[in-house]
């Protein structure tokens, strides 16, 4: 009975280890990548916050609780803003997108009221107030269109071109002036992203008007997705619709949503994808890989993660490996019979020639120059050592957003909308580990 008690010691402890591992890494990425050119202080904060995420993800195991979820995620929405709200004294943003984020967390307000749990309110007023805060600040510093962000114009010269017929990635329909902040703009001469980010921002622009309403709709309907997935994977406890509010509470309160969406970044689409994904990992394997393979098609570092899904603890394995890669395969398909050429000028020639960019927020922007293999190896093997223990979703991403993370540190150019997407799937990961209450059985519809 001794032994059994000491062993549960020890398990608690190690549990608890692993889940102050997760939330540390959370604040320290989330809190200190906001700002645009790189500084010493920065890439060392979020290389810490890069080793406590894969410590996590090598500790933390299927004993999750709800009660460890949602200390996790109120600690990490706390310590984040307190870390972010240290360092910068405003926070760069507009208006509309403000708005956006204002109108989400009523929509909580409204699942908060219906699911008639008091407590809730505490913590969606306190993620209200947050963003309250972050509103007037911004308000303070906005600016009506971002025309000096090459991304942003890259998107509404790809819808131009898509107007007039023309392919965007064929060399010469698209003219952008790359954003150097300390160093002299080169030219984009063909549309840098993949496919599934062509359709979604070019088609927002033909559609909307702004190609950033791709985004202003990607997060939204991101959180409702966690609201939902996570809320019924916990119903089965007391507070299971607490701890969904917590953890997308802990999502708004991301300092780096706002100018995710205002200058046009892709990481946002790729989010409602992952959640999707993590939600059905072992009820649904086959749409789970589906949505995956969509977020893999979205951004060209995911293939980075492509080795760790073939060591998944998972009898759905090869059949994952199989949809995954076919799903992003067919996103190209139409483009690669377009103009096969300019899409791999785009997509991949145009990135791996670039030279480095000393505003990124990665090694490379404080001047030291790590080989690209050394980099994409050390994240292979991080992903696999992490991914050998994923026998739910919430592991799975956890492995998947470690891989990014190391990729990130160590590449030379690594920017703050890539570790925008480590926190948000780091955090979306609260939500989801643990097989206690979820769903253990793969259901193998094939």
């Amino acid at each position: 009975m001794l032994e059994a008690a000491v062993q549960r010691m020890n398990h608690v402890s190690r549990h608890g280890v692993g889940a102050s591992l997760l939330a540390i890494s959370i604040i320290l990425i989330g809190g200190t990548t906001v700002e645009g050119v790189a500084s010493d202080l920065s890439v060392v904060l979020a290389g810490f916050g890069t080793c406590a995420l894969v410590a996590a993800g090598l500790i933390l195991g299927p004993s999750w609780t709800l009660r460890t979820g949602v200390i996790t995620a109120s600690i990490a929405s706390f310590g984040m803003m307190v870390c972010f709200l240290a360092r910068f004294s405003f926070v760069w943003t507009a208006v509309p997108v403000v708005l956006v984020n204002v109108l989400v967390a009523a929509v909580i307000g409204v699942a908060a009221l219906f699911g008639r749990q008091e407590r809730q309110f505490l913590i969606v007023g306190l993620a209200v107030v947050g963003i309250l805060f972050l509103t007037l600040q911004g308000m303070r510093h906005s600016y009506s269109e971002p025309s000096n962000i090459d991304v942003y114009v890259l998107h509404e010269q790809a819808a131009a071109a898509l107007r007039e017929g023309q392919n965007p990635y064929t060399t010469g329909n698209v003219h952008v002036l790359e954003t150097y902040l300390t160093q002299d703009p080169e030219v984009i001469s063909e549309y840098t992203y993949p496919p599934l980010a062509l359709v979604a921002y070019a088609g927002s622009s033909i559609l909307f008007g702004d190609s950033r309403m791709a985004g202003a709709i990607a997060i939204p309907v991101a959180l409702a997705l966690v609201l939902w997935f996570v809320g019924r994977r916990w119903s089965a406890t007391d507070r299971g619709e607490h701890f969904a509010v917590a953890v997308v509470a802990l999502l708004i309160m991301n300092p780096m949503n706002f100018f995710i969406v205002y200058a046009g970044w892709t990481e946002a689409i790729a989010l409602p994808f992952l959640v999707v994904s993590a939600a059905l990992w072992t009820k649904k394997p086959f749409v789970s890989a589906l949505m995956l393979g969509l977020a893999f098609a979205s951004k060209q570092y995911f293939i980075v993660a492509v080795p760790l899904l073939f060591f998944l603890p998972d009898p759905y394995r090869w059949k994952r490996v199989g949809v995954v890669g076919a799903t992003t395969f067919l996103t190209f398909v139409p483009f690669l019979l377009w103009d096969a050429g300019g899409l791999i000028n785009g997509v991949a020639r145009h990135h791996l020639t670039r030279p480095p960019r000393s505003d990124a927020l990665s090694l490379g922007g404080v001047g030291i120059d790590v080989p690209i293999a050394l980099g994409v190896g050390l994240a292979a093997v991080v992903g696999i050592l992490v991914a050998r223990r994923a026998i739910e979703g919430g592991m799975a991403l956890l492995a998947v957003g470690s891989v990014i993370a190391v990729f990130t540190f160590f590449s030379v150019r690594g920017f703050r909308n890539t570790w925008w997407l480590v926190v948000a799937m780091a955090s979306v990961a609260i939500g989801f580990l643990g097989s206690q209450y979820g769903p253990t059985a793969i259901e193998d519809p094939c």
